[in-house]
């Protein structure tokens, strides 16, 4: 669903309203806030979670048992082990973050060996004098394996494929099947004070927009990928296929001003390409949250 002309006038005079009515960004008004209605007719919030507030044990309350049965493996108690205190998704310096009620000790400890040291290599070098120009694949697996252990447990069932992939250390060949794939990653204009990890959903199944989004939100970045693989995505062709881009934008009054995007693809690992475990993005969390200060 695209936005008509008239909706892109109104929202462009209400984004120079916020700008102060200062002059001289019209075009800048038109394209944030086309950008935007479009997300906006195509999209709505399914789960948000604050990165810097109260933990939130997500998974638990849905599942309704206090027998826990992990999402990834579909083992349960007691032939997987589960952490008392669940470690959190990402780590802020201040350690609040979501934690996974429902992500058995097992495929933590996957997940930390063949994905974290990826992305938070990715991160900081973003950060860096020579910005990449792509995202290793263990960095964007890393980043869709956010979304799925956030993801409602209702909609699980149409995720079996990203699941099983987004588990699969053998990154060499899960490049050579999805080689397509990519994340958009967002600077924007002023720190975000409140960072977040989210998924929106898809409205209507007839646009040609990836179903599930996943949203992460440090103080200097923000990134965006799509959940691959998902059966609702099955009319669509996967080549090529991504979100829109948004506008992120930030400030206030005549420095209210769109982030900058960068779409990078997925760069194809190499056989000497190594990562080091770590919880997924805890130092580079640190390292974003630290170089904002």
């Amino acid at each position: 669903m695209r936005p008509t002309r008239e909706q892109i006038e109104i929202a462009a005079y209400h984004r120079w309203e916020r700008r102060g009515r200062s002059h001289g960004g019209n075009h800048d008004d038109w394209v944030a806030a086309e950008k935007d209605l479009v997300f906006g007719l195509n999209y709505r919030p399914l789960v948000r979670y604050p990165l810097d507030g109260p933990p939130v044990l997500f998974g638990k309350a849905e599942a309704g048992r206090m027998r826990r049965r992990c999402r990834f493996c579909e083992q349960a108690e007691p032939a997987a082990t589960f952490s008392a205190d669940p470690p959190a998704l990402l780590a802020l310096p201040d350690n609040s973050a979501p934690r996974a009620w429902d992500e058995c000790d097992d495929c933590r400890a996957t997940c930390d060996a063949s994905l974290a040291g990826a992305f938070e290599s990715f991160a900081r070098s973003l950060l860096g004098p020579t910005p990449p120009e792509a995202i290793p694949l263990g960095a964007l697996k890393a980043l869709i394996r956010i979304g799925t252990s956030i993801l409602p447990t209702a909609e699980l069932h149409h995720f079996g494929d990203t699941i099983e992939w987004v588990t699969n250390p053998d990154h060499d060949h899960d490049a050579s099947l999805l080689a397509d794939l990519g994340c958009h990653v967002y600077r924007p204009p002023a720190p975000v004070a409140a960072p977040f990890v989210a998924l929106a959903r898809r409205v209507d199944d007839e646009a040609p927009w990836p179903y599930l989004l996943v949203f992460l939100a440090t103080p200097r970045l923000i990134f965006q990928a799509h959940l691959p693989l998902c059966n609702r995505d099955e009319d669509l062709d996967e080549t090529g296929l991504r979100g829109p881009e948004l506008s992120m934008s930030l400030g206030l009054g005549p420095d209210h001003r769109a982030s900058l995007c960068t779409y990078l693809p997925v760069s194809r690992p190499t056989p000497s390409q190594t990562t080091r475990p770590g919880r997924v993005g805890h130092e580079a969390a640190t390292a974003l949250a630290s170089s904002s200060a």
